[in-house]
């Protein structure tokens, strides 16, 4: 085995240390730069992704809003659209109930129609001698009279004292 030295020398690999120093400083000054430019970069990076994601989220709240909205507002419109169509089909049978009342009434009010139905019931035919006469030019009633009670002591006695 071979001894190793107690202290170990340091050489370099190039002729002149200094050069070499020179060299590596200016190598760490733009590393250096390199670091705090790219560091800038993303910060920046980082705050206009965040305003982008910050815009992309109101963007989807607003048209979430418009979209809610919107369905809101058909689905009253599909109500009201309900309503009127079954308005018009109550009115379209209510005429059709109006109409078979009045061909009934016709029907009713025609003298033949009334006359069977009279003779079915076994109803009398009206005749001047069966009729009731009243002449309402003459007044059949005489003038009121107001008949007074006599009164009652007590009565009298009640008077007097108020």
């Amino acid at each position: 085995m071979m001894a190793l030295p107690d202290k170990l020398v340091k050489t370099s690999p190039s002729p002149r240390p200094e050069v070499d120093y020179e060299r590596r400083r200016k190598n760490e000054e733009e590393r250096r730069i390199r670091e705090e430019s790219r560091r800038k970069y993303q910060k920046e990076n980082a705050a206009r992704n965040n305003k982008i994601k910050r815009q992309t989220v109101i963007l989807i709240l607003f048209i979430a809003s418009a979209l809610f909205v919107t369905i809101f507002r058909s689905g009253m419109v599909y109500l009201a659209q309900n309503q009127f169509v079954a308005l018009q089909s109550e009115t379209r049978e209510i005429k059709k109930s109006n109409e078979a009342l009045q061909a009934n009434l016709i029907k009713a009010s025609a003298i033949g129609e009334l006359k069977e139905k009279a003779e079915v019931m076994n109803l009398i035919e009206n005749t001047q001698g069966l009729a009731i006469t009243v002449d309402l030019s003459v007044n059949h009633f005489g003038e009121e009279e107001i008949i007074e009670q006599p009164t009652k002591i007590w009565d009298r006695l009640i008077s007097i004292l108020n």
